[in-house]
């Protein structure tokens, strides 16, 4: 239990001393900085944590602060400063995880903007951490990082930190040559006027010669902690227990003990020698041996005026005396220590209201600054809130300009668009219009062409063809009447022409309103046409209807089969193919058409004027609000792909 609280003792010094030094360096630094405005915010944030240290919940609340305006602000000083009191905030309460956490968020901070001083307390931090969990060679390698950042980048003065915890960390490992060691070179660090790092160093090192039982060394360091402490605050029940390397309950061998450490120590009139006679003149008492009680108190006093005149102590060796002369019987001169215990006691009561005195100033100056303070932070917070309240209007004034800018902007753009939109929808309706009449042009020129080619196939075919078919008979009629040879040669030939001639007429009869066309349909008329391509020009054609399941009006049929009868005439003409496909499919109410040869093909040229040919199909497939696709190269034929709406 003693060791525990011993170590919250070292770590609550330790995190007051570096406090109360950084809180120095910022003193100093922040005069220095360009946005006073941010940094004394920051300041006011790091001393309120400061005053407040001992109050766990309000210091965590003013470094969350802290650290939240100094990342925000990117105030990297402060920032640091804020991790590592945090550290030691959580180390303290024993979150040894938020206290890690913190410890390196600011040693990477601090070697990120080359902080070495700062670096070096985050690796002692660190290291206080894992030794409180007892990871005792991590906490050693953090220690020695810290001593070697601080040695190596000019910080003599705080390389005694590191030193006591490497000198804890052997302690714990139970090596008390190193512990000591490395104990004795952190004292040697530290000036004599330092009494705070004096006694954090000074109660390490009782604790390490307690716990070993190294009677001299104990001595010798309790003699340095008693002439660097204030004696009117050295308590008697701190200090007459401190041979308590004395731990003999019989009191026959607790004396000899004692006697043998009064040997040791010889003519020392050190706090150590002091409290040996005290316990050891106690001892007597407790073996009713007055005499030699009275003899070790007395020695006991005679060290106490030689020394440091501790009036704890003397009050305790006059107590003793009452009650050893007592126990001899001689009243008298138990009364005369009687009257110098009152005495003794009035002193003390004097000297603690002195003390009292003294404690009291110094609150009263500390409230003072406080109040000087807080006057400061209202003064500020009054002065940020008017500033708050500036920006505000002004932001709510821009904000209401930009909104009405914003509203004129939008309300325009919806005018320009809404008329953009109308423009479109006029042009739109214009080119729907020119369509339409182009269509209705060419209905009407299609419908008058294929009006025209029934009249002229009606004409040739019951006039011309009919005449034809009569001068046949009476030539035949003719030829019978003749038996000249020669005379009957030149029938037979004269009879051929006639025949071709009638033929040639039922063709081209046939060819402008073919007869199957009109009687079975589209299919039909083309197997014919296929037929008829192939046994007249010796093509090899293929004709291909797939899914064929839509009925097509009377109309677009006559303009699909004189497009198909275009395309295969070209063929025919221009293509010098021997193999032709014409393929009719049908898709989700989709037609498609293709024509297809195996010919010399082409090159297109697209800012040359199209035949008559292409022109005329051109304005069929426009008749069917189809698209017409036409792909060629030299040597690989030619493609042609029309595709319309059922």
């Amino acid at each position: 239990m003693h060791t525990q609280v011993n170590r919250y003792f070292i770590l609550g010094v330790s995190v007051l001393l570096l406090c109360h030094s950084m809180a120095q360096s910022n003193t100093t630094n922040i005069a220095n900085r360009d946005q006073k405005t941010t940094n004394s915010r920051a300041e006011i944030l790091l001393q309120s944590s400061l005053r407040y240290a001992l109050d766990h919940d309000s210091c965590r609340f003013y470094l969350e602060a802290l650290m939240k305006d100094a990342e925000e602000h990117q105030l990297s000083h402060y920032a640091i400063k804020a991790h590592y009191l945090l550290g030691k905030h959580f180390l303290l309460t024993l979150q040894t995880a938020k206290a890690k956490h913190h410890y390196h968020q600011a040693w990477l901070q601090a070697a990120e903007v080359k902080d070495y001083e700062q670096q070096g307390f985050a690796s002692d931090g660190l290291a206080l951490t894992y030794l409180e969990e007892r990871i005792l060679d991590s906490a050693l390698m953090s220690f020695q990082h810290s001593y070697q950042v601080f040695q190596s980048k000019g910080f003599p003065q705080n390389l005694w930190a590191p030193l006591l915890g490497m000198s804890r960390v052997y302690k714990n490992q139970g090596n008390y040559a190193a512990a000591k060691k490395f104990g004795d070179e952190a004292l040697a660090l530290v000036d004599d006027t330092d009494h705070i790092s004096r006694t954090v160093l000074l109660n390490h090192m009782l604790s390490l010669t307690r716990d070993f039982k190294k009677v001299r060394d104990y001595a010798f360091y309790f003699d340095q902690y008693a002439e660097t402490i204030d004696p009117l605050k050295m308590s008697f029940d701190n200090t007459h227990k401190i041979a308590h390397y004395v731990v003999t309950e019989d009191p026959v061998l607790r004396a000899q003990e004692i006697l043998s450490v009064i040997a040791d120590l010889g003519t020392t009139s050190g706090m150590t020698a002091i409290s040996s006679y005290y316990n050891l003149g106690s001892t007597y008492l407790d073996l009713r041996e007055w005499k030699k009680a009275a003899e070790a108190f007395q020695h006991g006093l005679l060290r106490n005026e030689q020394t440091r005149r501790s009036l704890a102590f003397r009050h305790a060796l006059y107590a003793g005396l009452i009650d050893a002369y007592s126990g001899i019987g001689d009243h008298q001169e138990a009364l005369y220590w009687f009257r110098r215990k009152i005495a003794s006691e009035d002193s003390i009561a004097q000297s603690a209201n002195n003390a009292l005195i003294n404690e009291l100033q110094i609150k009263y100056e500390t409230a003072r600054k406080e109040q000087t303070i807080l006057t400061q932070e209202l003064a500020l917070e009054r002065s940020m809130r008017q500033r708050r309240m500036t920006l505000i209007s002004l932001l709510l004034v821009a904000g209401l300009a930009i909104s009405i800018f914003l509203a004129q902007s939008r309300r325009l753009h919806f005018q320009r668009t809404i008329a953009q939109q109308e423009s479109e929808l006029h042009r739109q309706r214009i080119q729907e219009l020119q369509h339409q009449n182009k269509l209705l042009s060419l209905t009407a020129m299609i419908a008058g062409q294929e009006e025209e080619r029934k009249r002229l196939a009606n004409d040739i075919h019951d006039g011309l063809g009919g005449t034809l078919a009569m001068v046949k008979i009476q030539f035949e009629r003719l030829g019978e009447l003749l038996n000249d040879p020669v005379a009957i040669a030149e029938y037979q030939r004269t009879r051929v022409v006639l025949e071709e001639t009638g033929n040639e007429v039922r063709r081209i009869a046939h060819n402008m309103m073919p007869h199957t066309l009109m009687k079975m349909g589209l299919i039909p008329a083309l197997e014919d046409l296929a037929n008829n391509i192939q046994f007249v020009n010796g093509l090899r054609v293929s004709l291909k209807c797939i899914d064929i399941t839509g009925q097509l009006s009377e109309e677009k049929e006559v303009v699909l089969y004189r497009i198909t009868q275009e395309l295969c005439n070209n063929v025919i003409k221009h293509a010098e193919a021997s193999k032709l496909l014409i393929q009719l499919s049908q898709y989700n109410g989709t037609f498609s058409l293709v024509v297809e040869d195996n010919g010399k093909g082409f090159i297109r040229d697209d800012n040359k004027q199209p035949g008559m040919g292409i022109t005329s199909i051109s304005s069929r497939v426009d008749y069917l609000n189809g698209n017409l696709d036409i792909a060629s190269q030299p040597g690989k034929g030619t493609s042609v792909t029309i595709e319309f709406p059922a």
